[in-house]
């Protein structure tokens, strides 16, 4: 049998998961929050906060929502979604813990401490190169 074939045969034998599956798998099996760097106009938002609320977790949000910002790159729409993001949010108020800061600001780290553990992290945000490591840290 050719390797393609064989790959081929892989490939179908791996289910395909989507976002929901995924993080419901890890919350099922993981104690702690959830966290996203970079909610946009939150559309995974909706995703992780309705996991949130089937496992009874917290959805902490990091996003400055800065409508002035200059250096915003175009596919994040201007102004900045935090308008959309707020109303998409709004039926899990009781879920949502917003820190409107960028994920690079000093005072974050104690604030998350207050948060932890955390059992699912979506990093989406600034996409330089630079901030996404800082943000991985």
């Amino acid at each position: 049998m050719n390797t393609s074939k064989i790959f081929m045969q892989q490939q179908q034998q791996i289910p395909e998961l989507s976002l929901d599956d995924i993080v419901n798998f890890t919350l099922n099996k993981q104690p702690g929050n959830v966290i996203e760097i970079g909610c946009g106009s939150g559309d995974t938002s909706i995703h992780l906060l309705r996991s949130c609320k089937k496992f009874n977790r917290k959805y902490i949000a990091i996003d400055p929502f800065k409508d002035n910002w200059n250096n915003i790159p175009d596919s994040y729409g201007k102004p900045y979604p935090y308008s959309v993001w707020k109303d998409k949010v709004k039926h899990f108020q009781d879920q949502i813990v917003h820190f409107k800061l960028p994920s690079q600001d000093p005072s974050l780290y104690e604030l998350l401490e207050k948060q932890k553990p955390f059992a699912f992290a979506f990093v989406d945000g600034i996409q330089y190169k630079q901030a996404v490591y800082r943000d991985w840290e």
